[in-house]
């Protein structure tokens, strides 16, 4: 056991008290009386002692080493055995004093996990995209892509669609079909190179296209415009289903994909459609969703469920919905598994309504900000919720290994009531929504019970506490 100095020199006055004269009668540490009681001995008091001889001798709080603590019982500095020993939480500052192996030590919390903005754009290289999929996720030049796409777009406004958080715009006009389609879609490749961003192109519709006189012009259109370093994919179907088309989607992903040998190609369908069977590893599905279902991500679960293996992404009707629900709408889908996501805008008298698009522009951004999390594996110990509310998900991620960030999301057309229960690895920690302040949870297990809005989220954080800076 270490003695700070006071105590030291508080033992050796007892000592020399008891040794010294007197009837020789010895006190132990336990009693409370003062050594020299008011007329026991005549004279003055003894050395160190006050008027009245009752002085307490020992140690103060302050004067203990570091983590120690003082012990009033007999003086001594001592190590904890408990959080009382520590001391009691300053409201002020927010410091809470607890004992963590034998230490005494301040916690307190910090500040939420910081999301910066990334920077916009996707550093086009100077010579065509090379995408590849690994376990469903996209990647080019051998980095993780989480696709943001907008469909339509307003070409000449590329440069805000960029900064609004989309990487990818998809063009509804058909690529390589005549003199006038190649003009348009060559101009589409070149706004979206200057804006540094992602694109897609619908290879040719109708599909008998291939067999037509053109035939030979083109597959060279094709393979021209499969060579721009902006094309990410082609969209060799979409909605065939509805036009009784499915059938011929394979016969069109071969041609498309042998003619350009580089890119990704897509099928489109909206909800509940039939697939075709896309064997190429190139190839993937966007499952289009209805925003009014009480769990809109379903769809990419059904069509994952058809389509084991293939990358699935969602497109997101953007009509009419503000940016809440089209972020919930999305972290629903992603939830389920969407690899990527596409709002699909209105288009009036071939204008893009420019409600929507401005409407679904923060969730954009919103999907950017986070979007290393979309790509990362997800906590499945450190929460769980008791019970799984239709149109409910919860997103946890490790953020640091100490952070965790748990989005629970709730897609359908009515609040939700949900019981989450809170398993950090360890305790005590800080918790707290993102637009509340964090506090401190000094046991391992907290179970909360959170009002989720309607086509809303509500966004957690819970990380270590820590010892005060300075």
């Amino acid at each position: 056991m270490r003695l700070s100095i006071g105590a030291f020199f508080g033992l050796t006055i007892l000592l020399m008290s008891s040794c010294s004269g007197g009837s020789g009668d010895s006190q132990t540490d336990d009693d409370e009386s003062p050594l020299v009681e008011d007329g026991d001995v005549d004279g003055p008091p003894a050395d160190g002692d006050g008027a009245d001889g009752d002085e307490e001798q020992g140690c103060e709080t302050d004067t203990c080493d570091a983590g120690l603590y003082c012990d009033p019982n007999d003086g001594l500095c001592k190590t904890c055995t408990e959080d009382r020993h520590c001391g009691a939480a300053n409201p002020l500052t927010g410091i809470t004093p607890i004992c963590r192996e034998g230490r005494c030590v301040d916690l307190v919390c910090g500040g939420f996990t910081v999301f910066p903005d990334p920077p916009t754009g996707v550093e086009l290289p100077n010579r065509p995209l090379e995408p590849a999929f690994t376990d469903g996720m996209l990647f080019e030049s051998g980095r993780a892509v989480f696709p943001i796409g907008i469909q339509p777009f307003d070409q000449a406004r590329m440069s805000a669609v960029r900064n609004a958080g989309f990487n990818l715009v998809l063009s509804n006009g058909d690529c390589c079909q005549g003199f006038g389609l190649e003009y348009q879609t060559e101009t589409v490749l070149y706004e979206a190179r200057n804006a540094d961003l992602y694109a897609a192109l619908r290879a040719v519709w109708p599909p008998d296209q291939i067999e037509g006189q053109n035939q030979l012009a083109l597959l060279e259109s094709l393979r021209d415009r499969g060579n721009e370093p902006p094309l990410l994919f082609w969209i060799g179907a979409d909605r065939a289903a509805s036009q009784g088309l499915t059938e011929w989607a394979p016969d069109l992903e071969e041609y498309v994909l042998d003619a350009s040998t580089s890119k990704l190609f897509a099928v489109a369908e909206n909800t509940g459609a039939d697939l075709p069977a896309l064997t190429s590893a190139r190839s993937f599905y966007i499952a289009t969703l209805d925003p009014a279902a009480e769990a809109p991500g379903g769809e990419i679960s059904r069509v994952a469920g058809l389509a084991p293996g293939k990358s699935v992404w969602a497109r997101i009707p953007a009509q009419g919905i503000n940016a809440e629900t089209a972020q919930a709408i999305a972290l629903h889908a992603i939830g389920q598994g969407a690899m990527g996501i596409i709002f699909e805008l209105a288009e009036n008298d071939g204008e893009i309504v420019k409600a929507d698009a401005e409407a679904i522009a923060p969730a954009a951004g919103f999907l950017r900000r986070y979007g290393a999390l979309w790509l990362s594996p997800r906590d499945t110990e450190a929460a769980h919720l008791q019970t799984l509310p239709t149109g409910v998900v919860m997103l946890a991620y490790n953020v640091d290994n100490k952070s965790i960030v748990i989005f629970l999301v709730n897609a359908a057309q009515t609040a939700r009531q949900i019981q989450l229960v809170l398993s950090p690895r360890n305790a005590p920690y800080c918790l707290g929504r993102k637009d509340q302040d964090l506090t401190l949870h000094l046991t391992r297990e907290t179970s909360l019970t959170l009002e989720l809005p309607a086509k809303g989220l509500v966004e957690i954080h819970f990380t270590e506490a820590a010892e005060p800076e300075g």
